[in-house]
């Protein structure tokens, strides 16, 4: 088992959990000092530290058939590899960087070029393509999802009165709602595979629903069984909570009408530029 040496190695451990374990482990590796190789200049020993706008050159490894930029988070990483493939004999010059400055470099090189973290080490390692270097770089990567953002990833948004909105769901399921007073509101969705749907039309219906109060979880078992005896066979369906409040959500719910809403139901209120 291998020691973390740094936090930016505890991230490292723990970015495979989750989305936010994740997202800290960019944060990591923009405000943590990585390290690298350059080819060896007689006269220089020792670690070189490089700054924003140094001209540098940079080893490259050929891992997989791919020639990539490898980079480590910490010395012992660094001779971990080293020995790992071979080259601890090899001279090599040794530099060290803020990782934000260091991936900014790698990001504006002609290449585009793949880095590898940690190739060869008990660490394991991650490879980033062009793309998540530039991510980690213009802050993109560190964005993290509200639940609600989450539970709307992939989801078409279905419009009341449209095709693909169809009667035979609307209807029943706002008379089963109307008997619900928990359930301020319902919209209706169908994933979206990016594909011509087969003929007859085959979806997967979601309906969300606005709760307040009760016990959203019972209500949520009773509306999911609803919406799969409202559709046919070759439909599938599901169904979640939705909360009003989920401030990635404010945007989407004030434009999108939902197709059932409660007397008391307050629709959200988007104001551009507002925090």
């Amino acid at each position: 088992m291998w020691e973390p040496q740094n936090d930016l190695e505890r991230a490292f451990q723990d970015a495979h959990l989750g989305l936010p374990e994740t997202v800290a482990y960019f944060r990591e590796l923009r405000e943590s000092i990585l390290m690298f190789l350059m080819p060896y200049q007689p006269g220089i020993e020792g670690i070189r530290q490089v700054g924003n706008g140094s001209h540098m050159t940079f080893t490259v490894w050929k891992i997989g058939g791919e020639d990539v930029i490898p980079v480590f988070t910490s010395s012992a990483r660094v001779e971990e590899a080293l020995r790992a493939y071979g080259k601890w004999e090899e001279k090599n010059g040794l530099g060290e960087m803020l990782g934000l400055e260091l991936l900014h470099l790698i990001s504006v090189l002609p290449g585009p070029w793949k880095i590898v973290i940690n190739p060869g080490c008990a660490t394991g390692s991650r490879f980033m393509d062009a793309k998540q270097v530039q991510a980690v770089v213009d802050g993109s990567a560190l964005y993290l999802p509200t639940p609600g953002e989450l539970a709307f990833n992939g989801l078409a948004m279905s419009l009341p009165n449209s095709p693909s909105q169809p009667a035979r769901l609307r209807e029943p399921l706002g008379k089963f709602l109307a008997g619900l007073p928990e359930v301020k509101a319902a919209w209706l969705f169908f994933e979206d595979n990016e594909k011509p749907p087969a003929k007859p039309i085959e979806r997967v219906y979601v309906l969300g629903l606005a709760v307040v109060g009760g016990e959203p979880e019972e209500i949520l078992r009773e509306a999911t069984l609803a919406i799969a005896g409202a559709c046919p066979p070759e439909w599938g369906s599901r169904a979640f909570l939705i909360d009003p409040k989920d401030p990635g959500l404010t945007e989407t719910l004030a434009a999108l009408p939902p197709f059932y809403a409660a007397p008391d139901f307050q629709k959200p209120v988007f104001t551009p530029g507002a925090k």
